[in-house]
């Protein structure tokens, strides 16, 4: 598990009023603690299993001769200061709508020594802010919006992002179309080929197939990174990158886009980290996800009316909920699923209508007019986005399933299907059926 995944636990754990100690230990450690659960420790039930059907243990068997019960002993030893930590931001104003900015950030290592992964992100954030700077200045370049190059202190605490946002929620409420974290991660998977991948909201997926259609891949430059991956199919609805920075934006209805690649798995490896075993092409991959970083912050500033196609993203969640309703049907689950079934079909219409009616050529030329359906645009995602403690929408973003459904529904129904109480799915179906209700009205009173 990754430093930023057990942050995650614990922040979810300290959220959810749970008193779970969570502490690191190296790849090392961990591996050798798994090999003797799955050597000889308790084989979890059937219904545990992932999706990959790989199987769960719980832990050492004690009446297992060959590999006796096992203790683990850890001594730790913490010494608690206080630093200051900075954050460093640099900003180019938009000339027409001057409230509204991109905002593109990194984390940055406070360390003396340096050389963490934290390393690469910054240097991103500082050739983008030079080139973004050199083109404004020296080619008179004024964008329609702004553009606001964070680099953020505190290392992977987060300490620097989370405070700033406590401090200027209206900036990121209010003010920022999107959010593009340039902590560029890599994860393995079952994949024979380097993926490069770009997780965001489905209004942005028009303009991420757009933008993957123009890069060169770093392998061949005769293809697109679009060309070359003809057959890896493009999912914004799953969650990938730092999965605390995500959070944190998304608490306060912002867009997170998140930049990637997919490696593939070597056998038999003990090595935790994913990296890019191409030593060749290595930099090649960093410099095709700046450019995708690049054209994709630019038309989002540049654009007259925002590239976000509220047509694509009603019809996704269309299709994502379509099939969790089969799943529902096939389980025979005791809830209401008429009542989402109606739901997502007059979202999907509702949503066709809106990005017509913005198609179309009522509001050229008229300044208002053209803000008011950039602003409307940014209010879907802002409602769709907004905090997943407070109520069930988080799963209208992420995660789908590896079959295109809902992966927190799939999941209350397997449990379900167990324990025989739907109470909990009947909960989450008709919270996600209020937030898309208040998605039709926002769209409906606009």
């Amino acid at each position: 598990m990754s430093l930023h995944e057990l942050e995650s636990v614990a922040y979810e754990l300290k959220d959810e009023n749970f008193h779970v100690p969570v502490h690191l230990v190296t790849s090392s450690d961990s591996n050798r603690m798994l090999r003797e659960l799955r050597d000889g420790g308790v084989i979890a039930p059937d219904e545990w299993a992932s999706e990959t059907g790989e199987k769960s243990y719980l832990g050492i068997n004690p009446n297992n001769a060959t590999f006796p019960a096992a203790v683990v002993e850890m001594k730790v030893n913490v010494i608690y200061t206080q630093e200051t930590i900075s954050n460093v931001m640099g900003t180019i104003y938009g000339d027409m709508e001057s409230d509204r900015f991109v905002v593109i950030g990194a984390v940055r290592d406070e360390s003396v020594a340096g050389g963490s992964d934290l390393d690469l992100g910054t240097a991103h954030l500082l050739e983008m802010a030079q080139a973004f700077a050199n083109i404004k200045f020296a080619e008179k370049w004024g964008p329609r919006r702004g553009v606001r190059f964070c680099s953020w202190g505190g290392g992977k605490s987060m300490k620097g992002l989370s405070e700033y946002i406590k401090a200027n929620k209206y900036v990121f409420g209010e003010q920022t179309i999107a959010y593009i974290d340039l902590d560029l991660y890599i994860e393995r998977s079952s994949t024979e080929k380097t993926v490069f991948e770009v997780a965001s909201s489905p209004a942005l997926h028009k303009l991420i197939q757009q933008v993957l259609h123009q890069v060169p891949h770093p392998e061949d430059k005769q293809f697109t990174i679009a060309d070359w991956q003809y057959d890896q199919p493009v999912n914004p609805f799953v969650s990938h990158g730092n999965q605390i920075i995500r959070n944190t934006v998304h608490s306060q209805g912002t867009v997170v886009i998140s930049v990637g690649y997919s490696v593939k798995q070597i056998k038999d490896s003990e090595e935790t980290s994913a990296v890019l075993h191409d030593s060749e092409h290595h930099d090649q991959y960093h410099l095709a996800a700046s450019r995708v970083i690049s054209l994709m912050a630019l038309q989002l500033m540049d654009d007259q009316q925002l590239p976000l196609n509220l047509g694509n993203y009603t019809k996704f969640i269309h299709d994502v909920f379509a099939r969790s309703l089969v799943d529902l049907s096939n389980a025979q689950a005791n809830v209401d699923i008429e009542m989402l079934s109606n739901s997502i079909d007059n979202l999907s219409r509702i949503g066709k209508a809106f990005q017509d009616f913005v198609s179309s050529d009522v509001n050229k030329g008229i300044p208002l007019g053209i803000r008011r359906m950039n602003d409307i645009k940014m209010g879907v995602d802002k409602i769709l986005t907004s905090p997943p403690e407070l109520r069930y929408t988080s799963p209208l973003l992420y995660d789908t399933a590896p079959d295109g459904s809902s992966q927190l529904l799939k999941e209350a129904i397997k449990t379900a299907s167990i324990t025989k109480n739907w109470d909990q799915v009947q909960q989450i179906v008709s919270a996600i059926n209020r937030a898309l209700q208040e998605v039709m009205s926002y769209l409906q009173l606009s």
